[in-house]
């Protein structure tokens, strides 16, 4: 049993205690909590059909899933007509996150994005909505490409009523017509190959057709993929990383997301210019309905000329472009706290909070700002220097985005680093910045509804080679 199995089973058997809880309670706990028992049991078997429905999932049992997933829907239509609260803000959050899950395993959040078409009454066969259907149509249900597209498969979701016929999965090739892909299954969950020999077959519509005189099954949502799109999207987490010649590795992560109805396996490959190195893992799997994520760890070699450099990162037929700042090594002693050196800011909360605090070397000070998002802290060093990184120390009150600036005489001002996922706490931003004397920290963005407040500033100088 792998972990992912056993990691179910401890998850179904605690949903299965909260299943059986109004058998197992209501006579010792009394009437006066049944209302409570009962929505837990209702979120237990939920939760049972859920754990049921992404392990399916997890071993491609089509079926299974889709079976589990019509009677998680059907228990939160039960839950919701209930006024009783369990586990809020936890219960269903976690159903909520399974279903959309499951969407994006059998494709059904990928309808609403393709452009596609049907008719007036067929609405619900391709709005992206698992739960809703077009019921028992006496015709058969079309959904329109709007151009003719490479079609690589086709999946269908219907629920069964007494004596349906299974029926067919059809394409319109133009100048030719329907074209037969294979019978709807009678699990409800359907998938077929659309192929042209060994190609992806050309076609403008699909439809599900039913023999005359058959009640056909209520349909859920039909969905094509297509073979012009990427087989999987790439992300990353940064597209500019800043590494440290000679120093540690950089860090980022990039991010596949299955395009396929299956996993989508592939090598990640980043061409780096004669100085930078880049570990990535080479084979990756995105699977189906889900991401995998990366990681990319950048190094620059000692000797490495300082300056910014274009890496391709590529998957397939997908390519992002990486940006690698180059940045010399800097330390030495913190410029911020040398005697001389002073402090200013657009505008301090309070005279207790005074913008001197943040390079006063003590632990229990700290500059805040007004709550402006932009509100600025600024740095007069006693003499120019070549400024290789500013450590930043932030109170809970931080800047989500921010820019630093320099300037040789605090009139003209050059960005030397931007930062647009701020995270708080301590900061380590690196910078090429000579000829500076005036350091600014030009916030763009609060992450909070307070102004931004710092603990401390530290500014270190490019160490000479």
């Amino acid at each position: 049993m792998g972990r992912l199995e056993r990691s179910g089973d401890r998850l179904r058997d605690a949903f299965r205690t909260m299943r059986d809880a109004p058998e197992r309670l209501s006579r010792t706990l009394g009437d006066d909590v049944r209302p409570w028992l009962d929505q837990l049991g209702r979120y237990g078997d939920a939760g049972v059909r859920a754990v049921d429905m992404l392990t399916a999932q997890a071993r491609g049992d089509g079926a299974a899933a889709w079976k589990a997933r019509l009677a998680v829907e059907a228990l939160r239509e039960k839950i919701g007509d209930s006024r009783v609260t369990v586990g809020k803000g936890v219960l269903d959050p976690f159903l909520a996150k399974a279903l959309t899950r499951a969407d994006a395993w059998s494709g059904v959040d990928r309808t609403p994005k393709q452009g596609l078409r049907t008719g007036k009454d067929d609405h619900a066969a391709a709005d992206g909505k698992a739960a809703t259907a077009v019921a028992s149509p006496g015709r058969p249900v079309t959904v329109r490409f709007g151009r003719s597209r490479p079609l690589s498969s086709v999946s269908a979701l219907t629920t069964r009523v007494q004596d349906a016929s299974p029926g067919t999965v059809e394409a319109h090739v133009p100048g030719k017509g329907w074209r037969s892909l294979g019978a709807l299954s009678g699990s409800g969950f359907t998938q077929v190959r659309a192929a042209d020999g060994d190609k992806d077959l050309l076609a403008d519509a699909i439809r599900l057709r039913w023999p005359a005189g058959t009640t056909p099954p209520a349909v859920h949502e039909i969905t094509p993929w297509f073979g012009d799109t990427p087989d999987a999207e790439l992300t990353l987490s940064h597209k500019t990383a800043d590494a440290e010649i000679g120093g540690g590795a950089a860090i980022v992560e990039a991010q596949l997301v299955s395009h396929r109805p299956g996993d989508v396996n592939g090598d990640l490959t980043v061409k780096a210019p004669h100085g930078i190195t880049v570990r990535a893992p080479g084979g990756v799997t995105a699977p189906r309905g889900g991401a995998v994520t990366a990681r990319l760890e950048i190094s620059v070699a000692q000797g490495t000329k300082a300056g910014s450099y274009s890496l391709p990162v590529r998957f397939g037929s997908e390519e992002r472009m990486l940006t690698v700042r180059a940045l010399p090594s800097a330390g030495g002693p913190d410029l911020a706290r040398a005697e001389g050196t002073k402090a200013t800011s657009s505008g301090d909360e309070t005279a207790d909070l005074p913008a001197s605090a943040a390079i006063d070397g003590k632990a229990d000070t700290r500059w805040s700002s007004r709550p402006e998002d932009g509100a600025w802290l600024q740095l007069e060093l006693v003499r120019p220097a070549r400024i290789g990184r500013l450590e930043l120390n932030w109170q809970d009150a931080y800047a989500s985005r921010y820019r630093v600036q320099v300037s040789g005489d605090g009139r003209t001002w050059r960005d030397a680093a931007t930062v647009a996922q701020g995270k708080g706490g301590r900061e380590s931003i690196g910078m090429d910045a000579p000829d500076t004397r005036f350091i600014r920290i030009q916030g763009v963005e609060r992450a909070t509804r307070f102004g931004y407040s710092l603990w401390s500033v530290a500014a270190y100088a490019v160490q000479k080679d």
